[in-house]
């Protein structure tokens, strides 16, 4: 409740802020570990190769790496200024069709990552949708 009361004033909640950093930090570093992980096993795998073939066996890890940074700051930088911020727009409309994971509203995208996901699919009727203005993430809704 006190979530909703936050969004009706445009700011995210101090819990909301939390859980949304929780998420943010988890996903990039699934992203940085695994290619670092693959770098690692590579140079030690690669130990015993000719030198050029070690060479190549280490830069794929590390290009997967520069990969994986590119896609991690594309990806959640636009998330975490908006946690950072703590604004929060209101979109009103009925949910028009899913694509992947999330919805659109009146011809915007929004994503849907966390709670209220499961709620939001079962949703009807018109609502009051609250988002995280940059990467149009839900960040919950009520009926309008």
């Amino acid at each position: 409740m006190a979530a909703l009361t936050a969004n009706r004033a445009g700011k995210l909640s101090e819990d909301q802020q939390i859980e949304f950093r929780r998420f943010l930090t988890s996903r990039r570093t699934v992203l940085i570990v695994a290619p670092l992980v693959l770098l690692v096993a590579s140079s030690y795998a690669s130990s015993g190769l000719v030198p050029i073939y070690r060479g190549i066996a280490i830069s794929i890890p590390l290009i997967l790496f520069v990969v994986a940074m590119a896609i991690v700051r594309a990806t959640f930088a636009p998330m975490l200024a908006d946690v950072d911020a703590g604004v929060v727009e209101t979109v009103t409309g009925e949910l028009a069709g899913s694509h992947g994971k999330g919805f659109s509203v009146n011809g915007r995208r929004l994503r849907v990552t966390l709670p209220p996901a499961a709620e939001l699919r079962d949703a009807r009727g018109t609502l009051k949708i609250y988002v995280l203005p940059r990467s149009n993430l839900v960040v919950g809704f009520e009926p309008a």
